[in-house]
């Protein structure tokens, strides 16, 4: 997980007037089966420990205009009302289904915006705080994306950023491995190495967020287990299924 850490903003960042911005890939676009098991399995097991993790660390600021990226991203809008009340929030997603659950979830509807786009089609320095959690995407759309949130943030705004470091998933990695050289496929071999090699370890994120211009960068590193029996049970559960293949 990483953020700046500014000191506190107390500027309302415009939500009503949404300009258009250059396209850029921050998600799959989930259909609705896929939505529903995100819901019921994912995020109770996984996704949770991303959204959670980033709301104590959001800086106090009495009129927070608060951007959430991601999938069923409206799953934490309770926490961040919680740690800001009165915020103003917008939240993003490419998928169509995962924007309509999420107006179903959302914890304050009226001072809440849905909005569907591959990007971020917000004003710039239009939000006090973003929280971007658990892109999935590579390494050049995530060098874009955070790129995005430096523009649409106000100077001294506040980024999370929660995402899995290099060196998660060692089991699936070596099970897909295996697999790869049981069937013989170089190709499912190098897709495998190419996927571990695209995630940042905390010295290359910190360069990263640096580039686009973020200043005081930390980067904590948290530790999630979500068991399973075997690799049978986990290759069939939704949290493999439809979400990490799309991640690795």
């Amino acid at each position: 997980m990483a953020a700046s850490n500014p000191p506190p903003v107390s500027r309302r960042g415009s939500l009503a007037s949404l300009a258009a911005s250059p396209e850029l890939f921050i998600g799959p676009d989930f259909t609705e089966p896929e939505v529903s098991a995100i819901e019921r399995e994912v995020v109770p097991r996984y996704l949770a420990h991303f959204i959670e993790v980033g709301l104590p660390r959001l800086i106090v600021s009495p009129e927070a205009a608060v951007g959430i990226v991601g999938p069923l991203a409206a799953w934490g809008s309770r926490g961040v009302l919680e740690r800001l009340p009165g915020a103003r929030l917008a939240l993003f997603d490419c998928s169509q289904a995962a924007l309509a659950k999420s107006g179903e979830l959302i914890a304050a509807p009226h001072q809440s915006e849905l909005v569907g786009a591959q990007g971020l089609p917000a004003p710039s320095a239009g939000f006090s705080h973003l929280i971007v959690t658990h892109p999935l995407v590579d390494v050049a759309s995530r060098a874009r994306l955070i790129a995005e949130c430096r523009r649409v943030l106000v100077p001294a705004g506040q980024l999370i950023f929660a995402l899995p470091l290099r060196g998660s998933y060692p089991e699936v990695l070596d099970m897909l491995r295996e697999f790869a050289l049981k069937q013989e496929s170089p190709q499912v071999a190098e897709a495998v190495e190419l996927a571990a090699a695209s995630r940042p370890n905390p010295e290359t994120l910190t360069e990263e967020l640096e580039a686009a211009g973020f200043v005081d960068v930390t980067v904590d590193v948290e530790l999630l287990d979500v068991p399973f029996s075997n690799g049978r049970e986990f290759v069939a559960d939704p949290l493999f299924s439809v979400w990490l293949r799309r991640d690795l």
